[in-house]
């Protein structure tokens, strides 16, 4: 088990990973466009990765062959997996906890907090609605 990390981090009510609480309460549909987005741009990604690589290599300036080696070994979720249990169903919070403490292993943050920490902080209104 990872050492608690030496700050108290993030609580809910102060900052979430990705938005605060605050933005996600007062943007809702901000929210739900983004999911879509993120579900669109998975999805083209896993239904026509050469495809995916010429947008995604105009973005970054590289070409569509370096694009499309980028992306392999990854694994691109749509909206429909991560509403299931494996991902919003606790997955993501595992997932979370599991990177923090390889980072702290090789020393890239200062510690880990446990799977429950993490999933207090995972937003899935949007994704529900998106998979569905």
């Amino acid at each position: 088990m990872a050492p608690e990390p030496s700050i108290s981090g993030p609580q809910r009510g102060e900052y979430s990973q990705t938005a605060r609480d605050e933005f996600i309460e007062a943007e809702p549909e901000f929210m739900l466009m983004w999911t879509r987005m993120q579900d669109h741009a998975a999805q083209r990604v896993i239904e026509d990765p050469e495809l995916a690589a010429e947008s995604i290599s105009a973005q970054l300036g590289i070409t569509p062959a370096v694009a499309l080696d980028q992306m392999s070994g990854y694994t691109y979720l749509t909206a429909e997996d991560l509403a299931g249990e494996e991902w919003m169903g606790g997955g993501a919070a595992e997932s979370i906890a599991s990177t923090a403490e390889f980072l702290a292993q090789v020393r890239q943050s200062t510690g880990a907090h446990s799977p429950e920490h993490y999933a207090e902080r995972v937003y899935g209104d949007a994704v529900q609605e998106v998979a569905e």
